[in-house]
């Protein structure tokens, strides 16, 4: 995501006619992929040239767990979007945002990335909490099971998700981690296995270290999944069209 910040002007919105309503329910409209995050933007949006075939503002959205842990969320605002939601998207600004996971490939490092594709933004006064993913996809290659240092079980997926909407359609791979007991059944899981999976969107930190010999710190953004549960075959493709 920091290729899309380099040099990017500061996103200015139009002055709203009244302040932005608060919002109490704030829901997306999307059957197979949704994803709804508030928090305090980190700093103030600019403007991230076209993604996905749309100009865009991008900014980081700083989103706290119930553990006080902040996950650093990468957000992505169509510019059409910003101004018909009148949100000025400025550096300590409570927001939620709410629309889709997309990955993008990164040239600097040469990896796919995940972000947020909102198509509904607004201030947020009531839960700066708010945390929710729920995607359907296809498994994308055998899962990865693997039991950490401290006894805990892990399996990591890909996930593909098809778009047919016409805001952001194609196709995302969306690296997803399972935890415990759904470690365990995410790990029996074929290649174009289709799945419904809940959670929450999430950074990591990680060390990576350089052909010099020098490490890096790294952030890695994947769905921590709570929940999992297995769908018809073909689903997803009947669903889009596609």
């Amino acid at each position: 995501m920091n290729e899309l910040y380099a040099s990017a002007p500061v996103y200015n919105p139009p002055v709203p006619a009244s302040a932005a309503a608060p919002v109490k329910h704030f829901a997306t409209r999307f059957e197979q992929d949704e994803v709804t995050v508030s928090g305090t933007v980190e700093e103030t949006a600019v403007r991230g040239g076209n993604l996905f075939g749309r100009e865009v503002v991008v900014f980081t959205l700083l989103s706290t767990r119930l553990s006080g842990a902040v996950d650093r969320i990468p957000v992505c605002v169509p510019l059409d979007v910003a101004e018909r939601y009148n949100v000025a998207l400025r550096t300590d600004d409570l927001v939620v945002v709410s629309g889709q996971l997309r990955t993008y490939y990164c040239e600097t490092d040469g990896h796919m990335h995940a972000l947020v594709c909102a198509s509904l933004v607004a201030t947020s006064l009531d839960d700066p909490q708010i945390n929710y993913v729920r995607i359907t996809g296809e498994i994308t290659k055998q899962p990865v099971y693997r039991v950490t240092p401290f006894g805990r079980q892990i399996t990591d997926a890909s996930i593909c998700v098809f778009y047919s909407d016409p805001v952001y359609r194609g196709v995302a791979h969306v690296p997803c981690v399972f935890w415990g007991g759904f470690a365990n059944v995410a790990s029996t899981y074929k290649p174009r296995e289709t799945i419904s999976v809940f959670g929450r969107f999430q950074s990591r930190e990680y060390q990576k270290q350089l052909p010099d010999g020098t490490v890096e710190t790294r952030i890695a953004h994947e769905v921590s999944v709570h929940h999992c549960v297995p769908i018809e075959r073909n689903f997803l493709r009947s669903k889009s069209g596609m």
